[in-house]
């Protein structure tokens, strides 16, 4: 069975790695008053294994769980975070510096 053509984890750049930003996804996450909290120690676990697939893919599939976390009754965010495509163009473009 072929794995196809896989990147080389260690020498992308930071803002290539999903799991490098995976603490600052979970804090903005916690600022936007979803319920995230209880997975930190997870966060913390999976930016500690070695840069790779596994990391990668493990990153990306929390990142999923903690986006589909309610927020929590009566916050006032600034974030519209009843419309996820909202919430996603509104990261990319603080990202890339158009927010």
């Amino acid at each position: 069975m072929s794995t196809g053509c896989l990147p080389d984890y260690a020498a992308l750049h930071k803002w290539e790695l999903y799991s490098a930003n995976l603490s600052a996804e979970h804090q903005q996450l916690m600022d936007e008053g979803r319920t995230v909290e209880r997975y930190e120690l997870l966060v913390g676990e999976i930016m500690a294994l070695p840069m790779g697939k596994a990391r990668e893919d493990m990153a990306a599939a929390l990142a999923g769980l903690m986006q589909a976390e309610p927020v929590r009754g009566g916050h006032p965010g600034g974030l519209d975070a009843r419309v996820p495509e909202k919430t996603a163009d509104l990261h990319f473009r603080r990202r890339h510096g158009r927010g």
